[in-house]
């Protein structure tokens, strides 16, 4: 209705322009009563926008820009004891590694616990209200440890292969949920 309207006062060719002005630019012609110079303009420009918007409507998107990433999941480095994994919950904690292969382990949990699970279920979720970090053998940055751990605070790594082996309970680990690392301390057990 109001593309037509500015249609019959002159400023715009097509109804459908309306769309490609801006209110500024409406206001300004409309000041200027519609005539002349600015009315012209306004019309070019939103004819302009309108043709750059059908061409670009119909162009497709790459899958993915740039080069795609490869990340070291799973990576263990024997000279400085660090597993690599995916970062799913940013921040580090340093703490004793409890491993759970089980829910029925939960009981072993203390506060500041770094979680070691080969799989996360909601089971899980009371004892990493208590947990300092957590590592998870499987998963990704949308599985539920990963979602539940950044509403906790809590730093995560998921995808760590064989955390469960390579770890042990009592080891003193630092989780790097930004970097996705997990490093045995020197002075573990």
């Amino acid at each position: 209705m109001l593309g037509e309207r500015l249609v019959g006062r002159g400023i715009l060719d097509d109804p459908e322009e309306v769309h490609f002005v801006e209110h500024a630019e409406l206001t300004g012609s409309l000041a200027t009563s519609g005539s002349g110079a600015s009315a012209s303009s306004l019309a070019q420009v939103a004819r302009g926008r309108m043709v750059t918007w059908q061409h670009q409507r119909d162009l497709s998107a790459p899958m993915q820009i740039g080069e795609k990433a490869t990340i070291p999941v799973g990576h263990w480095d024997e000279a400085t004891a660090t597993l690599a994994g995916n970062g799913a919950s940013p921040g580090v904690a340093t703490g004793p590694a409890r491993v759970l292969l089980t829910a029925d382990d939960a009981h072993r949990v203390r506060q500041g616990d770094v979680l070691i699970l080969k799989a996360a279920s909601p089971l899980f979720t009371p004892v990493m209200l208590i947990a300092g970090a957590l590592v998870v053998e499987v998963g990704g940055g949308a599985s539920h440890s990963s979602l539940i751990a950044r509403e906790l605070g809590l730093p995560a790594v998921v995808s760590a292969t064989d955390a469960t082996t390579r770890f042990a309970d009592g080891d003193v680990l630092s989780v790097d949920g930004t970097r996705g690392t997990i490093t045995r301390s020197q002075s573990s057990p």
